[in-house]
C-alpha cells in the first residue's frame, strides 16, 4: 500500500505534522522506533507522583505556538514559577544569604546574550566570555561574583542552553525567543498533549527506520520489519539520531544540511526524580541551586504541586560534572547531595532516572548552537531536503530550539 505521507518519529513535532496532514485529508502513517509515543516527552507515574522525565514546562505561554492548541483541546495548564522565585542558593555547601541569593537569581533574568554579544565584539562567541563580561559590567565581587558566574555558566549555560559554556555560541543563545508568561506545567503532564495529538492518527510503534530512499517518484522507507512506500516523507527524529548516522538517506541529504548536522550540537541533560513520603525541605525553597566546586547536581526543583505528591527533581549534566557517575549511582549521589545541604533527609520511597544521552532513539536531550555554528544551520535543516523529503523537529527552528 502506498501512503500519501510517512512521518518518521512520534514525538511532538512528528505527531503535530501528522495531525495537520491528516486533517487536510492525507493518508498518513507515523513510524516510531520506541514502544511508546511522545519522543523526548515522557510522563510517568512514580509511587503516586506524575512526573515528566523529558520536556516538563511550557516556556512562555503567552504567544507560544502550543497555547492555542491546548486551549482548543481543553488541556489545562497552570503557572509554575520556578526559576528565580523562592530560590535558595548554596555555594560549596553553604547557604548564601537572602540578599546574595536574590542577586544571583536576578542575574538569571537580567543576563541578555544579545547585549553580551555586542559588548564582547565579533571576535568572541563563547557563552562563557559573555558571562565574564556581564559580571565585570555589573561590578560584582567576592562570593556574589563567583556564584553569579557559576549560575550563569553552569545552570543557564550548561543546564539550559547547551554543552560546556566554552562551547556554546553566545550569538546562538541570543536567537532563542522566550515568550511572556513565565513557565506553565500541563495538568496531567505532557502525555495529555501527546495523546491528543495522536488521536485518530495511525502510529506504528516499535518500528525503527533504518533507511529512506527518496526521489521525484516518491519515497521508500526501510524498517526492520519491511518497506513502506509513500509520496512524501517527513523525518522528525532528534538531531542526535541524525548525527549518529543510524539513519541512511539515499541519496544523501544536501551538503548544506549535512554540514549543518555536523556543526550543530546535541546535549544531554538528565533528571533524577526522588519521591519522598513527605516534604522535609523548607517551604521557602521552590528550587535551589548547588554551586561551587561540586557540579554533579547543579539544581533541584520541587515538583510536588504538579506531581501530586512530594517529589524533588535533580538535574545532572554528564558533560560538565566534576566527576563521572554511572546512571546506577545517580539516585544515591542526588540524595547525598541533598544531605549535604539539609539536616535530615530520609531515603526516598521511590526514584527513577533518565539516560537520554545513551538512548539510541534520541542520543541526547536537545539541540543547541555551539561555537562555529549559527542559527542559519538550523534554518537550513528546515528547508526541503529534496522533492519528496523534509526534516522536522526542535533542531530546525532557531527561535525555539531545545
Amino acid at each position: 500500500m502506498k501512503h500519501d505521507v510517512i512521518v518518521v518519529g512520534a514525538g511532538v513535532a512528528g505527531l503535530s505534522a501528522a495531525r495537520e496532514l491528516h486533517e487536510l485529508g492525507n493518508d498518513v502513517v507515523v513510524l516510531e522506533a520506541r514502544d511508546r509515543i511522545g519522543g523526548r516527552t515522557h510522563t510517568v507515574d512514580i509511587a503516586g507522583a506524575t512526573v515528566d522525565l523529558g520536556g516538563a514546562w511550557l516556556h512562555g505561554p503567552i504567544g507560544n505556538p502550543l497555547t492555542d492548541f491546548l486551549a482548543s483541546e481543553g488541556i489545562e495548564h497552570r503557572a509554575d514559577a520556578v526559576w528565580g522565585h523562592s530560590q535558595g542558593v548554596a555555594l560549596d555547601g553553604r547557604w548564601m544569604s537572602v540578599e546574595e541569593a536574590a542577586t544571583v537569581s536576578a542575574s538569571l533574568h537580567d543576563f541578555d546574550p544579545a547585549n553580551a554579544a555586542v559588548a564582547v565584539g565579533p571576535g568572541e562567541d563563547a557563552y562563557s566570555r559573555g558571562v565574564e563580561w556581564y559580571v565585570n559590567a555589573r561590578k560584582l565581587t567576592g562570593s556574589t561574583a563567583k556564584t553569579t558566574t557559576d549560575a550563569l555558566n553552569w545552570v543557564m549555560g550548561a543546564g539550559v542552553t547547551g554543552d560546556h559554556p566554552d562551547k556554546i555560541s553566545l550569538r546562538g543563545s541570543a536567537l532563542y525567543q522566550l515568550h511572556d508568561g513565565g513557565n506553565d506545567v500541563l495538568v496531567g503532564g505532557f502525555r495529555a498533549l501527546v495523546e491528543r495529538l495522536a488521536r485518530g492518527i495511525e502510529v506504528r510503534t516499535s518500528t525503527p527506520v533504518t533507511a529512506i530512499r527518496h526521489g521525484r517518484d516518491g519515497v521508500t522507507v526501510v524498517t526492520e520489519s519491511g518497506k513502506l512506500r509513500a509520496g512524501r516523507a517527513i523525518v522528525a527524529v532528534p538531531l542526535g539520531v541524525l548525527k549518529s548516522s543510524g539513519l541512511v538517506f539515499d541519496p544523501a541529504l544536501p551538503a548544506r544540511q549535512s554540514l549543518a548536522i555536523k556543526r550543530l550540537g546535541m546535549k544531554s541533560l538528565e533528571k533524577v526524580v526522588l519521591r519522598f513520603e513527605e516534604r522535609f525541605w523548607p517551604d521557602v525553597y521552590r528550587n535551589f541551586l548547588n554551586l561551587g566546586g561540586n557540579r554533579v547536581f547543579l539544581e533541584f526543583v520541587d515538583m510536588s504541586d504538579s506531581a501530586g505528591a512530594p517529589s524533588m527533581v535533580a538535574f545532572h549534566n554528564p558533560e560538565v560534572a566534576t566527576r563521572r557517575i554511572s546512571p546506577e549511582e545517580r539516585v544515591g549521589a542526588a540524595v547525598n547531595t541533598m544531605r549535604s545541604l539539609f539536616r535530615a533527609v530520609p531515603d526516598p520511597i521511590a526514584a527513577t532516572i533518565t539516560d537520554w544521552g545513551n538512548d539510541p532513539f534520541s542520543a541526547g536531550a536537545y539541540s543547541y548552537i555551539p561555537v562555529g555554528a549559527s542559527g542559519a544551520d538550523m534554518s537550513a535543516l528546515a528547508e526541503p531536503s529534496g522533492h519528496t523529503l523534509m526534516l522536522a523537529g526542535e533542531h530546525t527552528v532557531s527561535r525555539y530550539y531545545g
